[in-house]
């Protein structure tokens, strides 16, 4: 009987071993392996975004991207960045540039505003790629000054026509910006002008009086410089002359009030108007004419050499 048991279990263990066997070859053949975040998940978290195009640089009459926004919570400037990027494909592609820091030509970014707005699943991707990256830093609202460099929008005739990005360097005391510390980079979002990117340059960004020609134009013949004596400009209401930029006098060269007195205050023009040429033509030199001189005289031909007989003198006898 106890060997009957033993057989038994001896039976019931092999089984066993056999189907663990069995199962584990179906878990080899069918690995279990950790889900990544789906990118189908998170965009669909996010339906509503790319549903309408709006740009709001046309809700204000200067050429900024947009109204302010003027919360004091970072999570609610947040928010509102991700719900202009969601509405304004201009603003996102300007904002993708930005952070890789490679800038295309004005044709190449309104191309790439068209493509977002006739693929919404891809604008919905380069939102969910900008806020990614800007989720691995550390967000907050701070306030910067000095001078600085900013893209603006320059619109269209129509609200719906995609607006043109240009940089420009305004002046001004301080401002606010929603700033996003990264690893061995920084991202500084301008909150007066409706979220404008903040740099001390934009490389290949045309400003806005040097728009980019959309076809090659012919050469021009080249005619001299005209030399003017410049006149001084009429000042505006905030004291500020047209074609200027106006400086804080108390930060002067390199931020020191000392250097108003080397005179670095007050304002200066965007293209000032050249020194004129120097007038002093140089004297030409005139040099002497050549004097000819005679031809040395010949020298005198050598006279022949004359031999004198010597008389030898006679022995005397002796």
């Amino acid at each position: 009987m106890v060997n009957e048991n033993k057989k038994r279990a001896l039976v019931g263990a092999a089984a066993s071993t056999v189907v663990l066997l069995l199962f584990g070859f179906v878990l080899l053949a069918n690995p279990i392996t950790a889900v990544p975040p789906s990118t189908t998940l998170v965009v669909n978290a996010s339906a509503n975004c790319a549903d309408s195009v709006h740009f709001f640089a046309y809700d204000v009459a200067a050429n900024f991207f947009g109204p302010a926004s003027a919360s004091a919570d970072v999570e609610a400037q947040k928010s509102e960045l991700h719900n202009r990027r969601c509405s304004d494909p201009a603003l996102a592609v300007a904002h993708q540039e930005y952070q890789a820091g490679v800038y295309t030509s004005p044709q190449e970014r309104l191309a790439k505003t068209q493509t977002l707005i006739d693929n919404k699943e891809a604008w919905r991707l380069t939102v969910m790629s900008l806020e990614t990256r800007e989720s691995s830093c550390s967000a907050s609202l701070q306030t910067m000054s000095g001078n600085y460099q900013t893209l603006w929008m320059r619109k269209g005739a129509s609200s719906s026509d995609i607006p043109g990005i240009f940089q420009a360097s305004p002046e001004k005391p301080s401002y606010s910006v929603l700033r996003f510390d990264c690893a061995g980079t920084q991202l500084n979002y301008k909150l007066d002008c409706g979220f404008q990117p903040v740099a001390t340059s934009f490389v290949g960004v045309p400003t806005l009086d040097q728009p980019a020609p959309s076809t090659p134009s012919k050469p021009r013949p080249i005619s001299p410089p005209v030399v003017t004596t410049p006149k001084a400009p009429p000042t505006t209401t905030g004291g500020c002359p047209p074609g200027y930029n106006c400086k804080d006098p108390s930060r002067s060269i390199g931020n020191d009030p000392a250097a108003c007195a080397l005179g670095d205050c007050g304002p200066r023009p965007v293209n000032p108007t050249p020194p004129p040429p120097d007038k002093v033509e140089p004297t030409a030199t005139v040099a002497p004419p050549p004097v000819t001189l005679p031809p040395p005289a010949p020298l005198p031909e050598p006279r022949p050499v004359q031999t004198i007989p010597i008389t030898v003198p006679q022995t005397a006898p002796g």
